[in-house]
């Protein structure tokens, strides 16, 4: 499932983004021939409760590409951190991790409900943002054991830092309602369908029509309306049963990723293919997507999930 000669190129209008070139180097050399061991002993091993409430670690190198983890987690894509948590049966205790500090490779992250060995139970929560962006994961945190792992999506010998906070320890204390900020007016629009600066963000995405062959050259078609200017992240996934018929695994895959800025309604955008899924899917007569992410304003500090499925056909 490795993917090979990754470079995200997304066009809005006349604007292109482009991974830095230190992504492409590490493209290639993630796919060096280094046996991976699968289900490896945690590399490290911490614990958080009353007494200490944040562990932190530093991980890595990690090499490889499309890596999800798992119960084959292990070296050199993929390393395990086991994490005990002592906190009282009941309580409102939240385990909120952070993995940040790789540069501009591309980590993934995932937390699963474990035993005492390091065993993975369920997953329970996950993270798999855009090369370079830190990743976070919070989850329910009951008394026990959770296994942290970071894997690589495309990385060559990257290092990370890992945190680990326990918060909610003891139980759960009133709040206050928190209070309502004044409704932000946007600007006026200017220069025709040109989109205001600020104001109250709505957003959402479209996959465009679009043929196989034309996907396979050009990336998947999109359409985002955002009420306001906006950017984000996005990627594109293919079900398992879907990955299975175009022969690229039995699991759910990740077939493309990018990130966008946006400044005008209804602008199209195009998010490039792995090398290895254009291949596959130049030749198919139909393919089931899905495009998944987040958007949020200009500034960042308004944020919306956005979700949308189409199908490639000929």
């Amino acid at each position: 499932m490795a993917r090979e000669g990754t470079r995200v190129i997304l066009r809005s209008g006349g604007f292109t983004l482009r991974n830095r070139a230190l992504l492409i180097v590490a493209a290639s050399a993630a796919l060096l021939a280094v046996p991976v061991i699968a289900g490896a002993e945690p590399t490290h091993k911490g614990k958080v409760g009353a007494g200490a409430l944040v562990f932190e670690w530093e991980g890595g190198p990690l090499t490889g590409a499309n890596d999800a983890g798992g119960a084959e987690c292990g070296t050199p894509s993929c390393e395990s951190t086991l994490i005990q948590v002592e906190a009282s049966a009941g309580s409102t205790a939240k385990l909120k991790v952070d993995v940040s500090d790789f540069g501009q490779f591309d980590l993934e992250l995932y937390a699963y409900s474990s035993d005492a060995t390091g065993k993975p139970i369920k997953l329970l929560g996950s993270s798999e943002g855009a090369p370079g962006t830190p990743e976070t994961v919070s989850i329910k945190a009951n008394p026990g054991f959770y296994l942290i792992q970071v894997a690589s999506y495309l990385a060559a010998g990257a290092l990370y830092k890992g945190k680990a906070t326990l918060s909610g320890v003891g139980a759960a204390a009133p709040t206050a309602p928190p209070a309502v900020p004044p409704a932000v007016q946007p600007s006026p629009p200017t220069n025709g369908d040109q989109l205001p600066p600020s104001g109250t963000l709505t957003a959402s995405i479209a996959v465009l029509p679009s043929k196989p062959a034309g996907a396979a050259v050009g990336g998947v078609p999109l359409k985002v309306d955002c009420s306001v200017v906006c950017k984000g992240a996005l990627k594109v996934e293919i079900s398992a049963a879907q990955a299975k018929k175009l022969k690229l695994g039995k699991k759910k895959l990740v077939i493309g990723k990018g990130a966008f800025t946006v400044d005008k309604r209804n602008q199209a955008i195009n998010i490039k293919l792995t090398g290895k899924a254009a291949k596959k899917i130049r030749k198919a007569k139909s393919v089931k997507l899905t495009v998944l992410g987040a958007i949020t304003d200009a500034q960042g500090g308004q944020s919306k999930a956005v979700k949308a499925a189409g199908t490639l056909k000929k």
